[in-house]
């Protein structure tokens, strides 16, 4: 997971473009007698995150009273998604938000799509608050549900709040077999904490990281299989050796917690791929 720059909107802001263009006079002013009630769920929110504890979080408090759930959740959709909608600049600047358009849920695929923290199916009021969106793949955003989180541990990450690539914590383990595959595993340091490190192995859990990792990793086997072989032809196993360190050092810059950190490192410590298990 990679962490993102809190967007700077304001959330009364944000709100009040999404419904500028409501045509029908009775909606339009319980959507305008609502904005108190977003604002005050949006400062909430903001509270909770400071001390990561979304999880306490009432959702029967964050139902409006002056308009219904239903056309909450239709501003974010109608008015905040849909082409030319009055809200659409402010979807389109969190959606490229994600730096080179990767998602930071798992740091590898595109991004598609926003993915509220807090369901809009519970948390109607932060349906279009900017903080509890986040630029994210599709994948993700299916793999994530619309689970509310019922205690501390479960808590998925949250980009904009939680920096998890301070420390190490996603590593890889070679399977000895033919053609060699690779599993991962989040394992993150006692030093963390309980809860961090419950909330970094619940995400991984959660989106599917493995499946995904272990996939990308088994075609960038085959990928560098030809690369691996010049170089045991040319100094045998400490060059190829050499070669899988230098990989992993260099996407150690960019992200620690990289699948290809994981398992560049992971194929540097075998003795039995570099002597020759990087033959498929």
């Amino acid at each position: 997971m990679w962490s993102l720059t809190p967007p700077g909107m304001d959330p009364g802001d944000t709100y009040d473009l999404c419904i500028s263009r409501v045509v029908e006079q009775p909606l339009a002013r319980q959507l305008v007698r609502a904005r108190p009630e977003v604002v005050a769920a949006a400062a909430s929110f903001d509270v909770a995150a400071a001390k990561s504890e979304w999880y306490l979080l009432d959702a029967a408090k964050f139902k409006p009273i002056a308009t219904t759930s239903a056309q909450m959740k239709s501003t974010y959709s109608n008015r905040m998604v849909r082409a030319k909608a009055p809200g659409k600049p402010s979807y389109d600047m969190l959606i490229t938000s994600a730096p080179h358009g990767i998602c930071p849920l798992c740091g590898h695929r595109p991004v598609s799509t926003l993915d509220h923290y807090l369901p809009k199916s519970e948390f109607p009021l932060l349906a279009v608050t900017p903080r509890n969106l986040i630029p994210a793949c599709s994948d993700c955003n299916h793999d994530k549900r619309d689970a509310q989180p019922k205690d501390a541990l479960n808590q998925t990450l949250h980009p904009y709040f939680d920096n998890a690539d301070d420390t190490r914590w996603l590593y890889a383990e070679l399977q000895q077999v033919a053609p060699a595959t690779v599993i991962f595993r989040a394992d993150p340091d006692s030093k963390l904490g309980a809860v961090p490190a419950a909330r970094i192995r619940n995400h991984f859990d959660a989106l599917n990281l493995n499946a995904l990792y272990a996939a990308q990793a088994a075609a960038e086997l085959r990928s560098i299989e030809l690369a691996l072989q010049r170089a045991f032809d040319r100094a045998g196993a400490p060059a190829v050796r050499q070669q899988l360190h230098d990989q992993a050092d260099s996407r150690r810059v960019v992200h620690a917690n990289s699948w290809q950190v994981a398992l560049y490192e992971c194929l540097a410590g075998s003795d039995w791929f570099c002597d020759g298990g990087f033959k498929s």
